[in-house]
Order: structure tokens, then sequence, then C-alpha cells
């Protein structure tokens, strides 16, 4: 019987995989679509939780929150600059974390500071390309302990390594629009 869920989890998570990858051939253009669609496969694998997106600005060492779901409202956070948070850690060292129980004292530890409500489980996969963190995915349970594990975080890895791919195209073909639209106005002149 043990097998038998097991194996199921698993398809399941290949499932929600395969169509955050159809997602992704969508998805450059519409980025809130997207971590709509994203959010949906996180729920169905992981649980009904606080969930968030967050995308660094390495030339202004900022954070920003294009997708924020906590207590049932979705919201966008400003920038802010990387600071001592957990967010913050988790894009200066580029590696997925993991704080399933007393969160709040080991992020004391990790030299975090939290801010607001603080999680009773945490969880988190940085947005990496070519070696450089651009983000993270970050999962917290602000009610429950040991809401998470190791599978959990497999899992929210994988995730983070479409998710990663989707942002980094979605910002170059920002770039490559800004700039012909520069070119464009320069030739004008």
């Amino acid at each position: 019987l043990a097998d038998t869920s097991e194996t199921e989890r698993r398809l399941m998570e290949r499932d929600a995989l395969t169509k955050i990858s159809q997602a992704v051939t969508q998805s450059t253009e519409d980025l809130g679509a997207f971590f709509g669609e994203l959010h949906t496969q996180v729920r169905a694998n992981i649980g009904d939780h606080a969930f968030v997106v967050a995308l660094y600005d390495a030339d202004h060492a900022a954070i920003s929150i294009p997708y924020a779901y906590q207590e049932g409202r979705i919201e966008k956070i400003d920038s802010f600059p990387l600071g001592e948070g957990l967010t913050s850690i988790l894009i200066r060292t580029g590696q997925p974390l993991l704080l399933a129980d007393d969160v709040e004292r080991r992020a004391q530890r990790l030299g975090a500071r939290t801010v607001g409500r603080p999680a009773r489980s945490w969880m988190g996969a940085p947005l990496v390309i070519d070696g450089k963190p651009i983000g993270a995915l970050i999962i917290q349970d602000l009610e429950r302990e040991r809401s998470f594990d190791d599978r959990s975080l497999g899992f929210l890895v994988e995730l983070a390594a479409q998710v990663a791919t989707v942002v980094n195209t979605a910002r170059l073909l920002d770039q490559s629009r800004r700039h012909a639209y520069q070119l464009e106005t320069a030739a004008e002149i």
C-alpha cells in the first residue's frame, strides 16, 4: 500500500512537471498566468500553503515579488533591497533550503531576520541560470511544523529549474523589445 501511494505521488509530480512544461511554451508573454498555473501545480502536489515567487535584480540588488499567495489572497509586492531574510539567504547561497520545524530559531542561526508572522514550516528553491540566482520559489506553512519533507523540496527544486528558464526567457524578450524600441526611436529622430 505504501508503494502504491508513493507511485501515485510520483506520477502526480511528473504530471505537474509536464503541465508546467506545456505552460512554458505559452508563458513568456504572460508571466502572471504562468505563475497561476505554477501555483495550481504546487497546491496539487504539496498542498495549499503560502506560496511566493521572488525575482532578483542583481543590477540593483533588489527582490520583487510578482506573485504571492497567502490566506486566500494573491498579491504583488514591490521591490525591496536584498537583505537579511530567508529569501535573501536563499538568493545569496543559490542553494535550496528546508526548515521543517523550529523555523524561527533555525532562521536566526542562519543569520536571517524574520519579519511578520513567522512560518512554522518553510522551504525554498532558488531560480538559477548559468550558476547565478535570478529569484526563488518559497512555500511556507504558517500553522503546522513538518509540513514539508525532502521529497517536497526535491519537487520544488525541479519546478524551480523550469521556472528559471521561463523567467530568464521573459527577461531576455523584454530586453530585446526595449532595445528594438530604442533603435526605432533613434531612427525616427
